[in-house]
């Protein structure tokens, strides 16, 4: 077989350059220009002792400080674009549960394409954005908890729709829009039935909490009986140090709700963001999310423990990132609306 033509090579290899630029694609990134910037500074929505140990491990493996903040995933976004127009540069990595926003963000060019390496081989569930501006770096599954000890299993109900049930009346609690759980779950649970469902779970006087792992710790103390919309992996690790909590698989699914990660454009430690945010998509980092928290990872090599049904076992409701993108002022004036927040 005869070879190209010289040319033709170049004109290739250009081509190629041009359509994946270096700073787009996953590459090794010398840890010594990224321990001379000094740190980098992470905006989470991940449970804040998760996220610590994810920091942790990362100033251990590499010597360069992590400076977290953990916010709800509004809030987080919020701050962003605070910063942005305020022309403050802090963050460099930005993680939230709800990927709608980042959709915002991307808009607003406050993102950078960057493709860790391996992506092709992320399920396309977590491959989110097409010119891979951000992706979903763990998933869990938002389903209504509950407190085994003031609640039976063969007491509990069996379906998002019985939970809007008067029997529940001043023992729910509800997360707000603020939270990606929330925002998630409101979007799958309005196009099956509406808002009316949230009317009517309205008359059962849920307290509203801004966060999923807010409202898992007060079930699992017993101050309320049921969190409509918890999820998975927060109340697996609160189970597993013994607190009475479990979760119910709804007959209309789990919501899945994936959780994007990109980097600033503006990163003011780009190196360190960089080596961050491949760090986060590595094997022993995914595996680490999986066995300490039981989250969903895109890693294909990523082993899953005994009990945990693979996602493509699941019954999941999933909405799509564009439609939470457009969704966002809806959600956000309804849920004012019916709850008065």
């Amino acid at each position: 077989m005869t070879s190209a033509h010289p040319l033709r090579r170049f004109l290739a290899f250009v081509i190629v350059v041009l359509f994946f630029p270096v700073s787009a694609i996953g590459q090794e990134i010398p840890a010594d220009q990224a321990k001379k910037e000094g740190k980098v500074v992470w905006y989470t929505a991940m449970a804040l002792e998760v996220a610590e140990k994810v920091a942790n491990t990362f100033e251990k493996t590499y010597g360069i400080r992590v400076e977290l903040t953990r916010s709800a995933s509004e809030r987080v976004v919020a701050r962003v674009l605070q910063e942005s127009q305020a022309g403050i540069n802090n963050v460099d990595v930005i993680e939230i549960s709800e990927a709608g926003d980042f959709t915002l963000l991307k808009q607003k060019g406050l993102l950078k394409i960057y493709r860790p390496r391996n992506y092709e081989k992320f399920p396309s569930a977590f491959l989110l954005d097409k010119e891979g501006y951000f992706h979903a770096w763990r998933a869990t599954v938002a389903q209504p908890v509950y407190n085994t000890r003031l609640l039976p299993a063969n007491a509990a109900p069996r379906s998002w729709k019985e939970l809007t049930d008067p029997r529940w009346k001043d023992k729910e609690l509800k997360v707000h829009y603020v939270s990606g759980a929330g925002t998630n779950v409101m979007a799958a649970l309005t196009k099956i039935y509406g808002w009316e469902y949230y009317q009517n779970l309205r008359k059962n006087n849920p307290v509203i909490v801004q966060a999923a792992s807010q409202g898992v710790n007060i079930v699992a103390a017993g101050e309320r009986t049921i969190l409509v919309e918890g999820n998975y992996y927060n109340t697996m690790r609160l189970k597993a140090k013994g607190n009475p909590v479990d979760v119910i698989f709804p007959t209309e699914g789990v919501v899945l709700v994936l959780s994007p990660a990109g980097i600033a454009q503006k990163a003011a430690h780009p190196n360190a963001a960089t080596l961050f945010l491949e760090y986060m998509f590595s094997e022993k980092t995914q595996q680490m999310l999986v066995d300490a928290t039981r989250l969903y990872v895109p890693h294909p090599n990523a082993k899953y423990p005994p009990g945990m049904s693979p996602l493509s076992q699941l019954k999941t409701l999933t909405v799509p990132v564009e439609e939470l993108a457009k969704r966002q002022g809806e959600i956000k004036r309804m849920f004012s609306e019916i709850f008065g927040l």
